[in-house]
């Protein structure tokens, strides 16, 4: 079906090949992994592309090909490999390259290779994203913010480095700065959950209740099988004085994550991946206690 251009058919069949767990060779398994990976990037679903091709990045079996679809996932390039510009295949294979160093948890190595890339194609969409995305996970976060408002200034009408901007002032407790990134990019992505999330967030931090629970209850619809969605919401109708709503959020919230929690569990049982290791600077909220 790939090879005949019926990628639609052959996303259904591949992925759900993935869910019952692949059959055949090592080999074969490798190219179906290969294969999926691209039509998830054709797809925009990026994230999820990457997540196919860690167990090869973890077991250090990256082939070329493979190296230039992880980079294109990185930078965020909706193509297939034969769609790609010839003269572009060497900064998505160094993209690559970065991005397995990222996932491998060799940061230092990949610090300097951000560095490097950043030199050579400094215009280059999502490069700076990509970069403050990993200076975050170090708590790096002067250098993220630096990071993205390059990223804004090569292109002001893209919502995810807002989402980012937003995501790092929570942390950092600035409730202002991140209802002001993530309004922005609520109006640049209104389709996006991530955004209307987060601007319920940040809403619900500065004690504005109602409209934190419209903003999160968006987010619900929109991305109605995202379990952090449920939390923050669960956490809003708990302050609105809405018990009963909460409640039924939280068993939302906890459902969803056990869910994610066995898929996880069987994805590393297909590819060997230990199933106690979770990725880096990833802190899932307690489905117990959502205050």
């Amino acid at each position: 079906e790939f090879e005949t251009k019926d990628y639609k058919n052959a996303y259904i069949h591949l992925d759900r090949g993935g869910e019952l767990n692949w059959h055949g060779t090592a080999e074969a398994q490798r190219i179906a992994s290969y294969t999926l990976a691209q039509l998830r990037n054709q797809n925009g679903e990026f994230e999820s592309a990457i997540t196919v091709l860690k167990p090869e990045i973890e077991h250090a079996q990256l082939t070329e090909p493979m190296t230039i679809v992880l980079g294109m996932a990185l930078l965020r390039v909706p193509l297939l490999v034969d769609q790609v510009d010839p003269a572009q295949r060497d900064l998505f294979k160094k993209a690559g390259q970065t991005a397995a160093f990222m996932y491998s948890d060799k940061f230092n190595e990949a610090f300097v290779s951000f560095e490097q890339l950043i030199k050579s194609y400094p215009r280059t969409p999502y490069l700076h994203y990509a970069n403050a995305s990993a200076l975050e996970r170090f708590s790096r976060y002067d250098e993220a913010e630096a990071q993205l408002r390059q990223e804004i200034q090569l292109d002001p009408n893209r919502a995810l480095p807002y989402m980012r901007l937003a995501a790092i002032s929570l942390k950092l407790h600035q409730s202002k700065e991140a209802l002001t990134t993530a309004q922005r990019a609520v109006e640049l992505d209104p389709q996006t959950a991530g955004a209307h999330e987060l601007l319920g967030r940040a809403l619900l931090d500065l004690g504005q209740l109602e409209p934190a629970v419209k903003a999160l209850e968006i987010a619900a619809k929109l991305a109605p099988n995202y379990p952090e969605v449920h939390f923050n919401l669960a956490r809003a109708y708990a302050r609105v004085k809405q018990p009963a709503h909460a409640e039924r959020e939280r068993a939302i919230f906890a459902q969803l994550n056990a869910s994610a929690d066995r898929e996880q569990s069987a994805h590393n049982q297909v590819y060997g991946v230990p199933q106690n290791r979770e990725p880096a600077g990833v802190n899932t909220p307690s489905a117990a206690n959502p205050q």
